[in-house]
């Protein structure tokens, strides 16, 4: 009989769904694949993840974060 798996931590959780958020906006903010409705959804969920992300991933998604509202604002 197989071992029982671990839980992923919610830090660990919490990184996963930030980076499938990002990616998210980021296609959604490309020209053929383009929904702002669901690219500004997915960059205010980033945001409001944000604080709550283990600080050694913080910068990064807050890298990606800046560069996803950028582009947001240069197709809008």
């Amino acid at each position: 009989m197989s071992e029982p798996q671990a839980l992923p931590s919610a830090a660990d959780v919490l990184v996963e769904t930030a980076a499938v958020l990002a990616a998210l906006a980021a296609a959604r903010l490309a020209e053929e694949t383009r929904d702002l409705d669901e690219a500004r959804r997915a960059i205010d969920a980033l945001t409001v993840l944000l604080p709550l992300l283990p600080e050694d991933a913080r910068r990064d998604v807050q890298a990606a974060l800046s560069h996803l509202q950028l582009a947001f604002a240069d197709v809008v």
